[in-house]
């Protein structure tokens, strides 16, 4: 597989006077990585990712990962993490060097994890057009939420932010996300603006929708854990009246 050192990203990030721009730099030139913030009285100073409050990763320990290319082949099984910073997947090579694979390599990482005894995985794509056109055709990781012929997909946009602390003496850095949702239907994917009961009544046809289940379960659909519940009953019903 055919590898490069991460490459440098461009993220916005707001401060309490004015805006400034950070920019990622390359895995293995400081441990976990590192920001460059401009704009601060001219100085460029290197801010690295432990100084900043959170993590720029996914999972931020290493975790068993099997990746596929754009093609669906197996690109082996490997520790990894999903940089949600720079969407790009870090892993170790066969000499535990930490690096990043290059953008379009790496179409699909399935996470392995265990949960009460059984094997989860948790899955993230970058290869859905209608989600990166959303980015300027820029790849961004989307988890797929739940399996089914209906999925909700989720995109993390994580952001370095400046802030000044109590009486202004010292600046703080913290990871801000916001959450970008899609919704899938037979491998149709439609852009959702904000969870909610209106939003997705829009995209799911009607023979698909249960308001009954809704009321009888008390789900309210702005809430990501019972949007996922009232996904996994559609597609159970859908299973049910297939012959």
């Amino acid at each position: 597989m055919r590898i490069r050192l991460s490459i440098l990203a461009f993220l916005s990030m707001q401060s309490l006077t004015g805006q400034v721009f950070i920019e990622a730099s390359p895995v293995g030139t400081a441990p976990g990585g590192a920001i460059v913030v401009y704009g601060m009285g001219g100085t460029n100073p290197r801010i690295p990712y432990e100084r900043i409050k959170g993590s720029p990763f996914f999972r931020h320990e290493w975790r068993k990962a099997s990746m596929l290319d754009p093609g669906g082949r197996s690109l082996g099984r490997h520790d990894a993490r999903l940089n949600l910073v720079t969407h790009e997947v870090h892993f170790m090579d066969a000499r535990g060097m930490e690096l990043a694979a290059a953008e379009g390599n790496v179409a699909q990482v399935a996470f392995e994890d265990t949960v009460d005894g059984r094997s989860v995985l948790t899955v993230f794509r970058n290869d859905f057009d209608a989600v990166n056109a959303e980015y300027g055709r820029s790849r961004r990781y989307a988890q797929v939420m739940n399996s089914g012929g209906v999925s909700l997909l989720k995109v993390v946009i994580r952001t370095g932010m400046q802030g000044d602390s109590l009486f202004g003496t010292q600046k703080r850095y913290y990871f801000s996300d916001r959450n970008d949702y899609f919704l899938m239907v037979d491998k149709r994917v439609e852009r959702i603006r904000r969870l909610g009961s209106e939003e997705l009544s829009a995209f799911l046809p009607s023979r698909m929708q249960d308001p009954g289940f809704l009321r009888e379960n008390r789900l309210r659909l702005n809430r990501e854990a019972d949007v996922l519940r009232y996904i996994d009953h559609i597609n159970a019903m859908r299973a049910r009246e297939r012959p």
